[in-house]
């Protein structure tokens, strides 16, 4: 009982987290799903699927898993076609997790794998977003993009294994001491996003 107990306090804790880092973004243009609480969506329905799918709730978790990929979907109409293409394949490998929910034949390392690839996804898509903000020197809407990032590479770190945990990490604190900086070159900035789009493309190539 009492480890059932602390793992519903940890997913708690998790949504609390995501959904107190979301609350901190300013809502720049509430039309771009890319740069408004939309982009929170997908982790917190994620994350509920995979508490009821624990718990052995199907139908549950395949609501949640539902407006996932709806929520996806949405953020989707905000990327360019490079993100879309790997978006795309984030969404086939839900739908798949759908399947093996809906025949109760469910493998929790292919919904690890499955959450983390589309967290990834849209990490890159963020990631893309804000550096082409930068390069058109508009930082308020690019850090807008890249504390989304972050908030979906924290969320893909709750279903890694190492060493993809550790470069999410390291990815993770790259973007923070960005975000922090005060006074840097937009120039500078699009060039040190394009550096972490490049760590991103490494993480999730296969």
């Amino acid at each position: 009982m009492s480890g059932k107990v602390f793992q519903y306090v940890g997913t708690l804790i998790f949504l609390l987290s995501v959904l107190f880092v979301a609350g901190l973004f300013t809502q720049t243009n509430p039309d771009h799903p890319s740069l408004n609480e939309t982009s929170a969506e997908p982790d917190l329905y994620l994350s509920n699927v995979r508490h009821y799918a624990k718990e052995e709730l199907a139908e549950r978790s395949l609501y949640h898993l539902d407006k996932a990929i709806e929520s996806i979907k949405k953020i989707e109409t905000d990327i360019d076609v490079n993100s879309q293409q790997k978006v795309d394949e984030a969404i086939v490998h839900l739908e798949m997790i759908y399947e093996e929910i809906a025949r109760d034949s469910l493998v929790s390392s292919d919904l690890n794998k499955a959450f983390e690839f589309a967290l990834n996804a849209l990490t890159l898509a963020e990631l893309r977003i804000s550096e082409r903000y930068a390069e058109s020197n508009r930082p308020d809407q690019a850090k807008v993009a890249l504390k989304y990032a972050q908030m979906h590479l924290k969320s893909a770190s709750q279903y890694s294994d190492l060493p993809n945990m550790d470069l999410e990490r390291h990815i993770y604190y790259e973007i923070d001491s960005l975000i922090l900086s005060e006074s840097m070159a937009s120039v500078l900035v699009a060039e040190k996003i394009d550096h972490f789009i490049s760590e991103m493309d490494s993480l999730i190539r296969d």
